[in-house]
């Protein structure tokens, strides 16, 4: 050992014996660093592609909507409240209202495209009961055929599926004990020639309504009428034990009739029925409203 090294030795030997317990301190551990994600800089790198993930369907569906109107984030208005009772709501695809006294007496001209032509031609019920024939001026030409029975009233005239020109409907009523028996008779302008249509094996394509009050016992089997929007329909009251129902009105003795409804086309000659669904009125009131 030469003289440097001794002079070094002695120096920090004379320095550890200067140093007290009492300004001893702990070693440091040695820590890992922090992994990746944990630090803030890509911290804020993901920050900032979640907030651009955020961004984009907004984004898109902004674009998306073209010349369509985008909905006004500040606008409080609400769509109205769907009707909460039964008498309230309308079944879907069936008419709005039925009715009756339709058509009328003869002597009354009513106009229309009879025979398809593009031009209006005219028809009425012309004679007295019991020599009743149906009078049409159509085409430059004057058709007549003879209509059986008791006749009260022709029209309104109507469109129906199956026929290429409107159509004419008759309706003659006779009178029972308490009942009005209303038989219809349609016909169409085919060929040049006035034809009746038939409805083979169906008494419905009529009514049978009756004239007693409902304290009387008076209900009604089935109603036809020509409904607004055009076409023929006949309600038909239901005899299946729930024909009526008492006091459906909270409150009320009234009765509610169940129906079932038929639309009305033609096959050729034939007239077909359509059941198109079920609704429920009350007698003397046309509304036809959803079943309780």
């Amino acid at each position: 050992m030469n003289d440097i090294e001794t002079r070094l030795r002695d120096a920090l030997a004379a320095r550890a014996e200067l140093v007290r317990p009492e300004e001893l301190r702990p070693t440091t551990p040695v820590v890992d660093p922090p992994p990746a994600w944990r630090r803030p800089g890509p911290l804020l790198l993901v920050a900032a592609a979640a907030a651009l993930v955020v961004a984009v369907p907004v984004t898109l569906m902004t674009v998306r909507g073209g010349d369509d109107e985008v909905p006004d984030a500040t606008d409080t208005t609400t769509s109205a409240p769907l009707p909460t009772h039964w008498w309230e709501r309308h079944p879907d695809g069936l008419p709005d209202a039925w009715a009756q006294d339709q058509g009328v007496e003869a002597g009354t001209w009513l106009d229309g495209d009879l025979d398809g032509d593009g031009t209006s031609d005219q028809v009425r019920l012309s004679g007295s009961e019991g020599s009743v024939s149906l009078q049409l001026e159509a085409g430059g030409r004057s058709l007549t055929t003879p209509v059986v029975g008791p006749v009260s009233k022709v029209g309104p005239l109507t469109t129906i599926e199956g026929s290429d020109t409107v159509v004419i409907p008759v309706a003659e009523s006779e009178g029972a004990a308490g009942t009005t028996y209303t038989t219809w008779h349609l016909y169409l302008v085919r060929d040049g020639q006035v034809v009746e249509a038939a409805a083979p094996g169906s008494p419905m394509f009529g009514s049978q309504t009756s004239n007693l009050t409902e304290a009387e016992g008076g209900t009604d089997t089935w109603r036809t009428w020509v409904d607004q929007s055009g076409g023929i329909v006949t309600m038909s009251y239901d005899d299946d034990g729930t024909r009526i129902t008492d006091n459906a009105y909270p409150g009320s003795a009234r009765k509610v009739y169940r129906n079932t409804f038929y639309r009305w086309s033609l096959d050729g000659t034939d007239l077909v029925a359509t059941r198109i669904g079920q609704g429920c009125t009350v007698r003397d009131d046309t509304t036809i409203t959803a079943c309780p």
